[in-house]
C-alpha cells in the first residue's frame, strides 16, 4: 500500500512538474517573439507609457495593446499609474532570452566553425556562455603556408605582456617564442597534455627554464585529459583553434577577438582546465 502511495506521489509530482515546465516553455517561446521581446527590452531600460512604448518599439497601438495584455496576464509586466514596468520575473526572463538570442546569433555567425569541428573538450559552462564571443571573428589563414598559425601566434607573443596558452602539440616555433618571452621576464602559463611534458622540458634551454621557475614567471600545467583545441590569451587578444572530427587540428581558421568579454570567456576555460589538471609546476600553482 505504501509503495502505491509513493508511486502515486511520484506520478503526481512528475505530472505537475511537466505541466509547469510546459507552461514556462510556452510563456518563454511566446515572449521571445519579436514584438513581446521589444516591449520587454524597452521596459527593462525604463518604465514607459503606452505612447513611449509605441515610440520605442515602433509597434502600432492595436498590436502594442495585444502584446501588453499577454505580458501582463503572465506576470511579466505590470502597470504603475499610466506607465508600464517590467516585473522581477519579466526582468529575469528578458535577460535570459537576451543571452539565448545572442548565443543563437553567435552560433549562426560561426556555423561552419562550430558544426564541422569537435567541441566536446570545451567546458560545458563555456559553451553555455558562448554569447560572450559575439564580438569575435573568424580569421582565415593562408593555406599555402603550413606554419601560418604558428607565425601568427608567435607574432602575438612578441607583443604581449603575459601569455596563457593551451596547446595540444609542441613545435620549434612555439618553443622559441616561449623562451623569448621568459628571457624578457614575461609571465607564461602553459597547459599541455601530460604525454608532452618531457618533450617540452627537453626542448627548452635548461637555464632559461630554471631561471623562469626561480623568478616565478613560468607555470607548467599538465593534464591526462585529451586536449582537442588550442587556446591562447594575452593582455590584448584571445584566439581559439578547434580540431576537425577526424582528429586533425584546423590550422587555417582561428576564432579571434580583442573584446573583453571574449577574453573573459577564454579566461574561464583556462580556470577550468587549471582546476582539473593533474600536475602543476611553478609559481605556487596560482594561474590568475
Amino acid at each position: 500500500m505504501k509503495n502505491n502511495r509513493n508511486k502515486d506521489y511520484k506520478n503526481n509530482f512528475t505530472s505537475k512538474y511537466v505541466r509547469k515546465s510546459e507552461k514556462v516553455f510556452n510563456v518563454i517561446s511566446k515572449a521571445s517573439a519579436d514584438y513581446k521581446f521589444l516591449i520587454l527590452k524597452s521596459l527593462n531600460e525604463h518604465n514607459a507609457s503606452l505612447k513611449v512604448l509605441h515610440i520605442d518599439t515602433g509597434l502600432n497601438y492595436p498590436s502594442l495593446n495585444y502584446n501588453i495584455k499577454y505580458l501582463r496576464n503572465n506576470g511579466l509586466i505590470y502597470k504603475i499609474g499610466s506607465d508600464y514596468a517590467i516585473s522581477n520575473l519579466g526582468k529575469i526572463l528578458f535577460l535570459n532570452l537576451l543571452q539565448l538570442k545572442e548565443a543563437i546569433d553567435v552560433t549562426e555567425n560561426y556555423e561552419y566553425f562550430l558544426i564541422n569541428h569537435n567541441i566536446n573538450h570545451i567546458p560545458k559552462e563555456s559553451l553555455v556562455h558562448i554569447s560572450s564571443l559575439k564580438e569575435a571573428s573568424i580569421y582565415e589563414l593562408p593555406r599555402t603556408d603550413i606554419f601560418a598559425l604558428e607565425k601568427m601566434v608567435s607574432d602575438i607573443m612578441d607583443k604581449s605582456s603575459y601569455l596563457h596558452f593551451i596547446i595540444s602539440e609542441i613545435n620549434k616555433i612555439y618553443i622559441n617564442s616561449i623562451s623569448s618571452m621568459l628571457q624578457r621576464h614575461i609571465p607564461v602559463t602553459l597547459i599541455i597534455p601530460e604525454e608532452l611534458r618531457y618533450k617540452f622540458m627537453n626542448s627548452m634551454d635548461g637555464e632559461i627554464l630554471q631561471n623562469a621557475f626561480n623568478e616565478k614567471i613560468f607555470r607548467l600545467i599538465t593534464t591526462s585529459d585529451k586536449i582537442e583545441f588550442n587556446l591562447f590569451l594575452t593582455d590584448f587578444v584571445m584566439g581559439l583553434n578547434l580540431f576537425f572530427e577526424n582528429g586533425n587540428l584546423d590550422k587555417n581558421n582561428v576564432l579571434i577577438s580583442k573584446d573583453e568579454n571574449s577574453r573573459l570567456w577564454a579566461k574561464s576555460i583556462f580556470e577550468e582546465c587549471f582546476d582539473s589538471a593533474d600536475s602543476k609546476f611553478g609559481a605556487n600553482t596560482v594561474i590568475f
